[in-house]
């Protein structure tokens, strides 16, 4: 199998340095970026395997890049940044971000979160998934509703196909975030709840499931009206 390829876009040289020669011992390729001009270019030449994107960068927010990559693919991005607050955690994920590593943070995290992330990249495609008028294609990136493509987030489109793939019960919100993260994580309860919003939103129309909380136990989806 071909090595995967990463782009590291961080401003400090001696933190893009220890994250690409930790991730290349792991037989991993990766080019590094200091900047938004310079990770913007090389997106114009060709597109990586997985991103490492610091959110503060010269040149402009990590989020402009991660808009760009949005653009021209759903390829795994990592956010990689110093800001604490839940809000930057949760637009951070809102705008398309796959997952979200805190500074300062071990190597070890890095490494098991990027595999995580390339694992679940990788996957072979299954089964389509069918509810009502709601459709998933079998690559898992797309719904659809009536033949009707809805616009949703590579992240809003893996927690729909968690929900898709377990009908028949109700998912506890860890176990959400599992799915849709690949691995377990603290403190995303907001960023699920953030996200079932959006998606109910969008699960709109004839024949269309609604995500149904039960509470004080997690979600499901189903054809049933709110009871």
């Amino acid at each position: 199998m071909a090595k995967a390829r990463l782009l590291v876009v961080e401003d400090d040289p001696h933190i893009r340095e220890l994250i690409c020669s930790n991730l290349e011992s792991e037989g991993l390729e990766c080019t590094p970026c200091g900047d938004v001009r310079s990770a913007l270019a090389h997106l114009q030449k060709e597109l990586p395997d997985l991103i490492l994107l610091d959110r503060i960068l010269p040149g402009g927010d990590g989020l402009k890049v991660l808009q760009k990559v949005r653009e021209l693919s759903s390829l795994p991005v990592l956010l990689l940044t110093s800001l604490k607050s839940e809000d930057d955690k949760v637009e951070g994920l809102e705008a398309g971000a796959d997952d979200y590593l805190g500074k300062p943070f071990s190597l070890r995290e890095l490494k098991a979160r990027v595999q995580a992330l390339l694992r679940r990249s990788r996957m072979q495609p299954g089964a389509s998934l069918r509810l009502g008028s709601l459709y998933l294609d079998a690559e898992g990136h797309q719904a659809f509703r009536d033949g009707q493509p809805l616009d949703l987030s590579p992240l809003e489109v893996r927690v729909l196909r968690s929900l898709l793939m377990n009908q028949d019960r109700i998912l506890r919100r860890d176990e959400l975030i599992e799915l849709a993260w690949g691995v377990d994580y603290e403190g995303y309860d907001r960023a699920v709840d953030t996200l079932i919003v959006r998606l109910r939103r969008k699960l709109v129309g004839e024949g269309m499931p609604g995500i149904r909380t039960a509470r004080g136990m997690g979600y499901r989806l189903s054809l049933e009206p709110e009871a």
